[in-house]
């Protein structure tokens, strides 16, 4: 609480954000290319946010969100393979490898 001429405000809850959550992708083979991943909580257009995309614990290049807080892409580089685990990292927070977002 702040003080200001003897009047106490009120405690005001701190605010977090939620997880990035990765619900599916397009698919693409082992040659690369562009991946489109769908999901929740991706942040704003652009990647002022987003901080990395693995697949299968391969960093994709040039990720950007293209529809706010819901669909991401980036460059996947060749040999990345099929069936892999998808993990979005905006700022510090991860989506973690729940086997919902799966690379197909």
């Amino acid at each position: 609480s702040t003080i200001v001429n003897g009047i106490t405000s009120a405690n005001f809850e701190i605010f977090a954000y939620q997880n990035p959550v990765v619900t599916g992708s397009n698919s693409l083979n082992t040659v690369g290319g562009t991946a489109v991943i769908t999901g929740q909580n991706f942040g704003p257009m652009g990647n002022s946010f987003m901080s990395s995309i693995t697949i299968g614990g391969v960093l994709c290049v040039e990720q950007t969100v293209t529809v706010a807080n819901t669909q991401a892409e980036c460059v996947l580089p060749p040999g990345a393979g099929m069936n892999k685990d998808i993990v979005v990292t905006v700022s510090d927070l991860h989506s973690g490898t729940t086997g919902a977002g799966k690379y197909s």
